[in-house]
This record gives C-alpha cells, sequence and structure tokens, in this order.
C-alpha cells in the first residue's frame, strides 16, 4: 500500500522526516508519497480542496494521512474513513469534505486503539503520534477494525457548494495557488448548465468589485494584466492572469464572494 502525506507542517522543522521515520520503523517496505506540505498554515477548505482534486490519481487501497490539524490536542476525534478505493486518515475537523462530497464513506471509525499509537502521545503532534503509526499498521496488515470504533457521521464544512438563488449563481473564493490563481467553488456544470456558449461574467466581491468577463480555454489565451477566467484542471471556475498574480493584482482573498447575475 502506498501511504501518501499531506500536511501544512512545511519542511524546516522536520515534523514530516519524523512522520516518515514513524511510519517506516514500523513499515520499513512502505511506500511513502508527498502530496504537498506547504499548504496554507490551519486552512482546513484549501486543503480539502488539495485532496479533492488529487486522490483519484493514485493506486486503489492508497492510505492518505491528511494532517492540517489547528485543534491537535483538543476534543476533536482523530478519524478513518474508508470509501471504496482508498483510506483516509484525519483529524475530525472537515478537511475530508470536499472527497466525501464524490465519493462515499463506506466505514467510518474513532481511532481509539491506542496500542497502535506511540506513547507517550504528545499534546502537539498527533501526526507522529497517531495518524503515522495507525497508517503504517494498516500498511502491515492490521485490519482497520482493530483500530477503532464506528462513528455515523463526521464534521462536514459548511457551505462548500455554490448555489443558484436570486437570479444568479453565489459562490466564493475556496483557494488561491501558488501563482496566485483563485479557485471557487462554481462548478463547471453549473456555468454550463446556465451559460452553454460560455457568455457570462464574474464578479469579485471585495474592495476591488472588479467583473471579469473573458472566458479562455488556457492561460495563455490571455493577455499580460487582463484577469480571464477558466476551468481548473479539477473543474471549478478559476479567474487568473496570464503569467502573473490575480490575488495580489485585485487583493483577493479565500472566502471572497464571487457573483454570476443569470441575466
Amino acid at each position: 500500500m502506498e501511504i501518501v502525506l499531506l500536511t501544512d507542517f512545511g519542511w524546516r522543522d522536520g515534523y514530516v522526516g519524523t512522520m516518515k521515520g514513524v511510519i517506516h520503523r514500523i513499515s520499513p517496505k512502505a511506500v511513502i508519497t508527498d502530496l504537498a506540505h506547504e499548504l496554507p498554515n490551519f486552512n482546513i477548505l484549501h486543503a480539502s480542496m488539495v485532496l479533492q482534486r488529487s486522490y483519484q490519481f493514485f493506486p486503489k487501497n492508497s492510505i492518505f494521512v491528511c494532517i492540517i490539524d489547528p485543534g491537535v490536542g483538543s476534543e476533536r476525534k482523530p478519524i478513518l474513513v474508508k470509501t471504496k478505493d482508498y483510506i483516509f486518515i484525519a483529524p475530525d475537523n472537515g478537511v475530508l469534505t470536499m472527497t466525501l462530497h464524490e465519493t462515499q464513506a463506506e466505514k467510518i471509525l474513532y481511532l481509539n486503539q491506542e496500542e497502535y499509537f506511540l506513547q507517550p502521545i504528545s499534546q502537539t503532534f498527533h501526526g507522529r503520534d497517531i495518524f503515522s503509526p495507525v497508517a503504517a499498521h494498516i500498511a502491515n496488515g492490521v485490519p482497520i477494525e482493530k483500530l477503532g470504533s464506528p462513528l455515523e457521521e463526521i464534521y462536514q464544512l459548511e457551505d462548500i457548494e455554490a448555489k443558484v438563488e436570486n437570479e444568479k449563481i453565489q459562490g466564493r473564493v475556496i483557494s488561491i495557488d501558488h501563482f496566485g490563481n483563485v479557485i471557487t467553488n462554481i462548478k463547471r456544470e453549473i456555468i454550463e448548465q446556465h451559460f452553454p456558449r460560455l457568455d457570462f461574467a464574474a464578479s469579485i466581491i471585495n474592495e476591488s468589485k472588479t467583473t471579469i468577463s473573458h472566458f479562455c480555454s488556457h492561460y495563455a489565451e490571455g493577455r499580460p494584466s487582463e484577469p480571464i477566467m477558466i476551468f481548473s484542471s479539477n473543474g471549478f471556475l478559476e479567474i487568473c492572469l496570464n503569467q502573473s498574480s490575480l490575488e495580489e493584482l485585485l487583493e483577493v482573498s479565500v472566502g471572497d464572494q464571487v457573483i454570476i447575475p443569470l441575466s
């Protein structure tokens, strides 16, 4: 089994390397892949989107360890979610929300069997002491049912999906990538349903109150310094600049509203 790590730990403090050491000590033959470690600190929504657009490209039976955990040490639960093809290990804080909007959970467990954790358990580094050991034991063949007790439901982020009401599509910015490209929660299907010719305009509701009406098929189609819209690789409306940062130009932030009038 492949173990895939997704964190906001960065590289300079040794946290990711320590997690890998724990995994390899328990499961020496485990294959570990780094999905991302430079996520915006504590940004659960951004992490949820990164996972959603990536997981399906990994081999079936991969184990995803998703540690964006501002509530570490609190009463939030460590959980495991098994879908048809994958296993996800994470804090119960909503980081799995977007993934579980498109793939069904077959089993949900509260990870509470401490014999599979490192001891003593730190109150600040559950990635090392809980999540990494659990992933390693699964890679060694331990049945997931031994790792915890069943849960009926887990925490879900609210207002993830765009809404169509009051004669407009109402969305918001859910992520800004390394290049300053702004990704919204407005899905391609919604836009194509209402604008089959892609003849629409989107307004970013912040201090700039900018309206963008130029839709392109790819980045290079846009002129420098001209905001354009495209569909991102995971099928959401993206607002961007050719070879420049829309985030900096328009001072966009995660959470800003994006409105598309229907008439």
